[in-house]
């Protein structure tokens, strides 16, 4: 494949698609992702995530993880995939669409998309409506835009003239206040006009993705005391000032305003401001996790805690059996049973940094020379990982399966050097027998 320069200052060298850009939103939808793959079948993840800004560029499993979410929701059919769980989900596709009464003949795309079953009877005939998670709450008028950052965000037609006034910190409109906090979103607070808080426009929380749910929620930022500057005097002010220098009529000192030490938050749980639509991980099927050949989302491992939740100093070494099923590294549990304590801690390794949030994925020329060698994706320890197990190695998850040759590339285990005995120390060869006379005598005795 031909290649050309990102247009990041840092970063890899892109392959040369005419229907992919050169720049991709960390937060690009999903099916924009599934038609780019679609149209072209060249397309891999990593041509998608490599047109990311490096900053802000997601995991290759984190795409197709979203990918899966997507096809699920939309009840798409897998292409170019033909294992046993693919055919599984054409059949209940397929059985679905026969009890709505939708042709298959007539179906190209192999799924239940959203929008009328029979154009010719409308409404009547019908209709697939669009999934909860996907559904965009249209409440007014909104220009999205995506900046260098890859994030969303949310504009009215007076965006403009209420970014110019977000130093002001609030002002009122239509009976409604709105104020810019700390950070960066506009709050909204009622004061008795609901049709003009709902016409507002809701600003997307940092790490929101277009599905619905959130990557990574971060902790709410420290409250900070901002004292407000004294204003400046007035003319009024200055004119008691003079008056009371020149010595005339004495006059009554004004006392100064009150300063606000802090700023009072706003109380949002009870606010109409539009709130993002709920994520709904925790609902899919597992056929499409197993479908992808993916693990489900990593389980938290807490070797080392004790029931307070106190972290304790020391290493676990137990032996982790696999929980998944239907993946390359699965084993029943009379199998793993079965095996000797050796392969029963190799099988836990392996178990563990594919499942747990201990491993991470090692991409691009940091993936071993077997793994690359032979296309497979390549899974280690985190240096979290190897914090928390004892002995834990550094070969990747593929290379413990079998002894390769040569061993895994990147393991920091050096052979060992075989040991031998110290030299002796000289000795001097003499013939058998009595020593030799002495130099000056005779070697005849009486």
């Amino acid at each position: 494949m031909p290649l050309k320069l990102s247009p990041w200052d840092s970063g890899l060298d892109l392959r040369i698609f005419d229907i992919l850009p050169d720049r991709i939103s960390a937060n690009v939808e999903e099916f924009r992702v599934e038609a780019w793959m679609h149209l072209d079948r060249r397309i891999q993840l990593h041509d998608i995530t490599d047109r990311m800004h490096p900053e802000f560029r997601i995991a290759k499993n984190a795409l197709q993880q979203c990918g899966v979410r997507f096809r699920q929701a939309f009840s798409i059919l897998s292409w170019g995939s033909g294992n046993k769980q693919t055919q599984v989900v054409a059949e209940q596709l397929e059985k679905e669409m026969e009890a709505r009464g939708i042709d298959l003949a007539l179906n190209s795309t192999c799924s239940l998309m959203p929008g009328l079953i029979n154009l010719a009877l409308g409404e009547a005939g019908g209709r697939i409506t669009v999934p909860e998670a996907y559904r965009q709450q249209n409440l007014c008028e909104l220009l999205q835009s995506s900046d260098l950052r890859g994030k969303w965000h949310c504009e009215t037609m007076e965006s403009s003239r209420k970014m110019a006034l977000r130093d002001d910190g609030i002002f009122k409109e239509n009976g409604a206040a709105r104020r810019w906090d700390l950070r960066g979103k506009w709050r909204c607070e009622t004061m008795g006009f609901e049709n003009d808080i709902l016409a507002a426009a809701a600003a997307i929380p940092r790490g929101q993705l277009r599905s619905g749910g959130v990557r990574r929620p971060l902790p709410p930022p420290r409250a900070r005391a901002r004292a407000r500057a004294r204003p400046r005097p007035s003319a009024l002010a200055l004119a008691l000032a003079l008056a009371r220098e020149g010595g005339g009529e004495e006059v009554p000192e004004t006392p100064p305003p009150p300063l606000e030490d802090e700023e009072d938050e706003l109380d949002l749980s009870n606010s109409p401001c539009p709130q993002p639509p709920p994520s709904s991980s925790g609902s899919f099927s597992p056929l499409f996790f197993a479908e992808e050949g993916v693990p489900l989302e990593p389980i938290n491992w807490q070797a080392s805690q004790d029931g307070v939740g106190i972290w304790l100093m020391s290493k676990s070494s137990s032996t982790y059996q696999p929980q998944e099923s239907g993946k390359w590294w699965s084993v029943s549990h009379e199998e793993f049973q079965c095996f000797s304590p050796q392969k029963q801690r190799v099988w836990g390794h392996i178990g563990r940094i594919m499942e747990t949030e201990l491993g991470e994925q090692l991409l691009g020329e940091d993936r071993c020379a077997a793994c690359q060698e032979n296309g497979e994706e390549c899974w280690a320890y985190s240096e979290k990982g190897r914090a928390q197990i004892a002995k834990p190695g550094d070969s990747c998850s593929r290379c413990r399966v079998a002894a390769r040759k040569g061993g895994c590339s990147i393991s920091k285990r050096k052979p060992k050097d075989p040991r031998t005995s110290p030299p002796s120390r000289p000795h001097q060869l003499l013939p058998k027998g009595p020593p030799p006379p002495p130099p000056g005598s005779s070697a005849l005795t009486v």
